[in-house]
């Protein structure tokens, strides 16, 4: 594992950067300011447990090299249960080959199957469906969203930051 104070920004470039989602939201999706979307909780346990299940299960034996977030809604947009939260799935991923024109590896969604029966304790995963012969995957549904729980969260105002 690298230093990852080479991944780091400051909390200026930061702030600057939530400022710019926010004022994005605001003026070009036309959210509301109470209602953007500023950010999603990942409790570390449950993404410990996601990654060890990953690896206990996969069949090919291969280590995750990641997580991949992908943003969801968790109702359709009809006028009924739209709201603006926006919510995320976790996946597993695995390496893949290298990008020939960035250099950089790739990361492939790495979904499994997993009886059920057989199924850790920690990590929340999303069933596969109904009669679905009590298999799960590796799909997880653990985030918590801001809004609706932002307590705890950064006050990110550009002159709260120096």
């Amino acid at each position: 594992m690298g230093p990852l104070f080479i991944n780091t920004i400051s909390r200026k470039a930061a702030a600057e950067r939530v400022q710019n989602w926010l004022e994005y939201a605001t003026k070009k999706l036309g959210f509301q300011q109470d209602e953007v979307p500023k950010s999603i909780f990942i409790p570390r346990v449950d993404l410990e447990d996601a990654l060890k299940e990953f690896e206990k299960f996969d069949e090919l034996k291969r280590k995750a090299s990641g997580i991949r977030i992908h943003l969801t809604k968790n109702f359709p947009m009809d006028g009924i249960h739209d709201n603006l939260q926006l919510a995320c799935v976790v996946v597993p991923t695995v390496q893949g080959s290298k990008d020939e024109v960035t250099g950089r590896f790739n990361h492939i969604d790495a979904i499994i199957k997993i009886p059920a029966s057989r199924k850790a304790g920690g990590a929340r995963a999303l069933t596969a469906g109904v009669g679905d012969s009590g298999h799960t995957e590796t799909i997880y549904d653990f985030t918590s969203p801001c809004p609706a729980d932002c307590r705890g969260t950064t006050k990110w105002e550009q002159d709260s930051i120096s």
